[in-house]
Order: C-alpha cells, then sequence, then structure tokens
C-alpha cells in the first residue's frame, strides 16, 4: 500500500506543483482589474425596461413628426424647397431610428447611449422643419 504524500510545493523534488502554485499566485493581481457584476438581477431587468421603452419612445416620435411632415405637406403648406429640407431630415431621422434599435437589439449599452442621444437630435431637427 502506498503511503499518501501531501501537497507541499516547497518540498524539493516537486517542482510541477511549484510551477503551479507560483502561476496561481501570479495571476491574482489581475483579478483586481476584473470589472464588478452590473448589478443584481432586478437592476439589470429595471435598465432593460427603460432602454426598451427609450428605444419605443424614438420610433414613435418618428412616426409623429413623419405623420407631420406628410399632412403639411399634404395640406399644401410646404414649398418645394423646405420639403426637400424635410425629406433630408426624415432620412436622417429615420437613419438614427434605426441605429437605436439596432444598438438596443446588440445589449451594448454605449453604443445604444450614443445612438439614443443622436437620435433625439435628429427627430428635434425633423420637427423643427415641420413647425
Amino acid at each position: 500500500m502506498s503511503q499518501s504524500v501531501p501537497l507541499n510545493p516547497f518540498v524539493k523534488g516537486q517542482p510541477m506543483k511549484r510551477l503551479v502554485l507560483l502561476l496561481a499566485i501570479a495571476t491574482l493581481p489581475a483579478c483586481a482589474l476584473l470589472q464588478s457584476p452590473p448589478g443584481s438581477p432586478s437592476a439589470i431587468a429595471n435598465r432593460t425596461v427603460a432602454d426598451e421603452k427609450g428605444a419605443l419612445g424614438v420610433e414613435l416620435a418618428y412616426q409623429g413628426a413623419n405623420l407631420a411632415a406628410l399632412t403639411a405637406n399634404r395640406a399644401g403648406l410646404v414649398n418645394a424647397g423646405l420639403a426637400l429640407r424635410i425629406a433630408d431630415a426624415d432620412r436622417k431621422a429615420l437613419a438614427a431610428v434605426h441605429a437605436v434599435r439596432a444598438a438596443y437589439d446588440t445589449g451594448n449599452a454605449a453604443s445604444y447611449r450614443q445612438a439614443d442621444a443622436k437620435a433625439r437630435v435628429a427627430l428635434a431637427e425633423f420637427l423643427a422643419l415641420i413647425k
């Protein structure tokens, strides 16, 4: 029957165990670089719901602005020069809305916030032309 030898990395003749211990110790400082968890599941869910409502709000604002532009055009309140500017603002706003939805769908918080801010500016410019 063989006698078990305690795992002691400092005992001569156990270089592999010593190497494993040294590697483990060497990697501990890297653990400090890891980000902390994003929060509790309810906090994550609340943030996700808020982001979804924000994306929906941007989409609805675009739809409202687009409807107002169409209505103004059909009522004859828009001249040709203004119609071109409105069409350009419409394209920019729609692209911004699509960027918000794409950023939300990928789950990238940083790009979502940036896209949301750009969409709100584009929508404000679009609406300003219609007033």
